[in-house]
């Protein structure tokens, strides 16, 4: 009989082994954490690097939007909320945004797709380099 029983059957059956195991299972199930509505995207030093070198601020904080929309995308090419850009102290300019973004491309730091008049452009930021 004991031969076709595997070993977790076999340790089960056991009284003192099922008490062990109850509360092994029962400490287990103690409350955990409540998780974060607030992610964390990793900045690389190689990002930071090309940042400080911009010498501007509100390319900093353009990227910081950027990465964390990036990152809520799972690194998937979305397109650029302009709108909510435009509300930034420094963005308002339609002109001194799209030059803050040609400065992200050019450093590497984004990818920009256009795509025809109508629709929206689309940003692809890489999570890591």
């Amino acid at each position: 009989m004991h031969g076709k029983q595997s070993f977790s059957e076999r340790f089960r059956s056991k009284p003192e082994n099922a008490a062990k195991a109850a509360a092994e299972t029962a400490a287990r199930t103690k409350s955990r954490v409540k998780r974060s509505d607030h992610y964390y995207v990793k900045l690389h030093i190689a990002h930071l690097v090309q940042l400080i070198e911009m010498r501007d601020p509100v390319a900093f904080m353009l990227f910081d939007i950027l990465l964390g929309e990036s990152f809520a995308r799972r690194g998937q090419p979305f397109e650029l909320p302009i709108h909510a850009l435009r509300q930034m102290p420094g963005l308002r300019s339609r002109t001194r945004l799209r030059s803050r973004l040609r400065d992200l491309e050019r450093r590497g730091l984004i990818s920009i797709l256009a795509r025809g008049a109508p629709r929206p452009m689309l940003i692809k930021v890489p999570l890591s380099l």
